[in-house]
């Protein structure tokens, strides 16, 4: 029993020795990275805003069609939160799963979204025009169709993350970048799309849903 304990005391040591050489070494990486990080943040910010701003224009074309019918503050947050995460994570994936992956996920994927966001723009016109109650013209975007409409608006930050990536700049920096700034157009393009929206009254959503599927198809020609 003795052993077993003195054993056991052992491995616990052993473990927690690992553990601590493993933390010294992990913060040991993080401040040279660090380092790095802050005499090359400087001359990376503005080119890595531009592309963020680049990368979120289809989110922000894709989402004032979508206001036109009228959107809540839950929709706002749970739309922009979705996109903004996926150009967090796009980048990252590309990154890591190299050039190869994004050129083979990119083109099913925007057919894939380009389908959604006809179908979604379809229902829209649809809706409105199958009801003469104004509140009944919404179409509620849960689930995977939100789903695929965002990876849909952000496939191209997976090539990007490659490319980045392979040109040193700092790809944690430029994913968060990236998802700040999409999920910022996402909501404004939802807010500005709204505001239109409540100005021509139920004629919106048949006007949103008109703007999705011309969206749709610019995003296959496009492809």
């Amino acid at each position: 029993m003795k052993n077993r304990l003195r054993l056991s005391r052992t491995g616990v040591i052993i473990v927690l020795l690992v553990l601590l050489m493993l933390l010294v070494n992990g913060l040991r990486i993080w401040g040279g990275a660090l380092a790095t990080l802050s005499s090359t943040l400087p001359r990376q910010l503005l080119p890595l805003l531009l592309l963020a701003a680049a990368l979120g224009t289809d989110a922000m074309s894709l989402s004032v069609g979508i206001g036109l019918r009228g959107v809540t503050l839950r929709e706002i947050l749970r739309l922009s939160g979705v996109i903004g995460l996926f150009h967090v994570f796009m980048p990252l994936i590309g990154a890591w799963g190299g050039q190869y992956l994004g050129q083979l996920a990119g083109e099913p994927a925007r057919w894939v979204g380009a389908a959604v966001v006809a179908f979604i723009g379809v229902r829209m016109i649809r809706d409105c025009l199958g009801n003469g109650d104004g509140d009944k013209c919404q179409y509620v975007l849960t689930g995977l169709p939100l789903l695929l409409l965002a990876a849909s608006v952000s496939i191209d930050a997976l090539s990007v993350g490659f490319s980045l990536g392979a040109l040193g700049y700092n790809i944690f920096v430029a994913a968060t970048l990236f998802g700040l700034v999409g999920a910022a157009m996402t909501a404004a393009g939802l807010l500005f799309g709204g505001r239109i929206g409540r100005s021509i009254g139920d004629r919106g959503g048949v006007l949103g849903g008109c703007v999705l599927v011309a969206l749709a198809v610019h995003m296959l020609l496009e492809g």
